[in-house]
């Protein structure tokens, strides 16, 4: 690696020298904690770097000068490889353990006592109105940002990354503030609920009034954050369906296949390629509901995956998918829209279609197989009645976060929902996921009566938790999605035969 450094670094060259040129945008170097972070140069950035050592300079200044905490950085530098572009090369100090804040929301914050998770969601208001009053403007403020600390108490945060930020001499206007808390609710784990939300704004604010006196501007706060979010989440999703930094677009004879950029995708392509056909045939057939798609799961490199093969029954759907995307591509891209939006869901690795002519043959899917995973229906005569209420107030709050982020599952039946030993939840089956421009409560709550009607059954006896199921479901929704007088007897007008008026 030929870098040129302008400030340290030597002694680090040796380890340097062991990463590819093609290494990721931060990439652990070791294990104590020491970070490389490279950054392509264009014409704009490559001014900045010629007199001051790039922009990582004065922004590590910027964070001492202000007193915000961040990475320390020891060594930064230029690297120029024949035939690319220069890199801007910044090797910091992390902090282990922890983790990036996204992270710990979708896997810790959960399982966190109640107290806990209020005080976390306080603490990290505080950090933020800090941040607003030290005149650190980031340009888009994500969660991937920010560094948590979970073993500390209470728990720690960090600025992860100083890329695209502006910094004033002042504290920040309303109208700055706005636009950051916009972008960071936009982007603020599904995880946290509305009363969690109400704090966390009531601590950058200032902790400053009652809750409800913020309400009417964290609804058109939120508003806007989910329109900016929507975007991000669709611009997101949509790298699954090109070639990028994440994901490869292949063509084989008269296959096309997508899958992620790594080696455990590389060996599904290898190993199916050859005869998809025969090797979903050789894999363990498994049984489940649905018209013209099978279901197996393979083995591949001494690990497990699930295989949903998509069949066309004839020649009026042969004609229909000639200019759209087939079952399993829409269920490729409904699985990386979850992903997107922090959903639980199983992930997909790999889709491949056949066409001769534009007319689709068959397709497949490949997805990761979660063998400690049960479906509801089978877990629920199990389990004991306390057991149960947390399965209800589980299952309301993960649906209640699919249709928060203005997306239905369309068939949350109780197979499509797996339960995993620790008690967290998983959706499969995204055949049916649809994505909505707006919040529409009519059909979110037909999307909920799948899940109403599995409850009901005489079998299982959960009548009486419907009213348990309902209002959780309605307290993790939107503040700004209630429905309204006017709304609910539209409901009931349209649905004589459904007893909405026991569900609302």
């Amino acid at each position: 690696m030929n870098v040129q450094w302008t400030a340290g670094g030597e002694h680090l060259a040796s380890l340097l020298r062991t990463l590819p040129a093609t290494a990721e945008d931060a990439h652990a170097i070791d294990q104590t904690g020491l970070w490389l972070w490279r950054r392509p140069m264009d014409a704009l950035s490559f001014l900045h770097w010629l007199p001051v050592a790039g922009a990582g300079k004065k922004g590590f200044r910027q964070l001492s000068v202000r007193g915000l905490p961040g990475p320390e950085i020891l060594a930064r530098g230029m690297e120029r490889v024949v035939g690319h572009k220069p890199q801007q090369v910044l090797v910091v100090r992390g902090w282990l353990p922890g983790k990036y804040l996204d992270d710990f929301f979708a896997e810790d914050f959960p399982s966190l006592p109640a107290t806990h998770r209020q005080a976390i969601v306080r603490d990290f208001g505080h950090f933020v109105r800090d941040m607003f009053e030290r005149g650190a403007q980031p340009t888009r403020l994500t969660l991937t940002r920010f560094w948590v600390d979970a073993g500390q108490d209470p728990v720690g945060f960090r600025l992860a990354g100083i890329d695209g930020f502006r910094w004033h001499n002042k504290p920040l206007t309303d109208r700055q503030r706005f636009v950051c808390l916009q972008h960071l609710l936009g982007t603020l784990p599904v995880h946290v609920s509305r009363s969690q939300r109400f704090r966390f704004f009531r601590a950058v604010c200032g902790d400053q009034g009652r809750l409800r006196e913020f309400r009417n501007l964290l609804v058109d706060l939120e508003a806007a954050a989910l329109c900016s979010a929507r975007r991000y989440w669709r611009r997101k999703a949509r790298l699954s369906l090109g070639n990028n930094a994440w994901f490869a677009v292949l063509r084989h004879e008269n296959w096309r296949i997508w899958r992620r950029r790594c080696d455990e995708a590389l060996r599904l392509q290898q190993s199916m390629l050859a005869e998809p056909a025969a090797t979903f045939r050789a894999g363990l057939a498994m049984a489940g509901r649905g018209s013209g798609c099978s279901a197996a799961r393979i083995e591949v490199g001494g690990h497990q995956y699930f295989v949903k093969r998509y069949r066309l029954p004839g020649l009026r759907y042969q004609v229909k998918y000639l200019f759209l995307r087939s079952k399993a591509l829409a269920a490729w891209l409904a699985g990386w829209q979850c992903a997107a939006r922090s959903l639980p869901t199983a992930q997909p690795l790999m889709v491949m279609e056949k066409r001769t002519f534009r007319i689709l043959k068959e397709s497949y899917l490949v997805s990761e197989f979660c063998s400690d995973g049960r479906p509801l229906m089978t877990v629920w005569p199990e389990l004991k009645p306390h057991e149960r209420r947390r399965i209800i107030i589980r299952s309301a709050q993960l649906l209640a976060r699919v249709h928060r982020s203005r997306c239905l599952h369309g068939d949350t039946n109780w197979n499509n929902i797996l339960v995993r030993p620790n008690g967290a939840l998983l959706l499969v089956d995204l055949d049916c996921f649809r994505q909505r421009r707006s919040f529409d409560y009519t059909r979110a709550y037909r999307d909920l009566e799948h899940f109403i009607r599995d409850l009901r059954r005489k079998r299982n006896d959960g009548v009486g938790y419907l009213d348990l199921l309902i209002s959780t479901w309605r307290n993790w929704l939107d503040a700004g999605s209630r429905v309204s007088c006017e709304e609910h007897a539209r409901i009931v007008r349209a649905n004589p035969g459904r007893r909405v008026d026991d569900c609302i």
